[in-house]
């Protein structure tokens, strides 16, 4: 049941015609020109939960972007890159390069591989967990 701008105008109505009654007020007037009322509160009811689930999702998602925008700066667009640049941003971090923290993080992200290289999305994780680390 997705809201339609004539039920929403409607309803913006009704609440602007009845901001001087008492909830129990305006529910008796509905109710006295044959509005259903429960169907009435719980059609508001789906509206405001579907507005405020709405809100959420799209808060989650500008949430996901910032997060993804803070792991790749350091390193660029580490999922555009192709993966010979971040095999070699990965020697770069084992060499120190980035500094120390996150020099310590690539060793110790090494010490499972048993002479066997990362595959990319391995490789894509590592670098996007080590671009977080604060350098001090």
């Amino acid at each position: 049941m997705t809201p339609n701008n004539e039920d929403l105008n409607r309803l913006e109505q009704f609440l602007a015609a009845t901001e001087h009654q008492t909830k129990e007020e305006a529910l008796a007037e509905m109710a006295s020109q044959g509005v259903d009322v429960p169907a009435f509160k719980a059609r508001v009811a789906d509206v405001v939960r579907k507005g405020y689930q709405q809100q959420v999702k799209l808060a989650v998602q500008a949430a996901r972007a910032n997060a993804s925008k803070k792991t790749n700066r350091r390193f660029g667009d580490l999922p555009s890159k192709p993966l010979a640049e971040l095999i070699a941003i990965f020697e770069r971090i084992r060499i120190g390069e980035f500094g120390a923290g996150c020099q310590q993080a690539a060793l110790a992200r090494c010490r499972n591989l048993q002479d066997s290289p990362p595959s990319e999305t391995e490789l894509r994780s590592w670098l996007e967990d080590i671009s977080t680390i604060d350098e001090q």
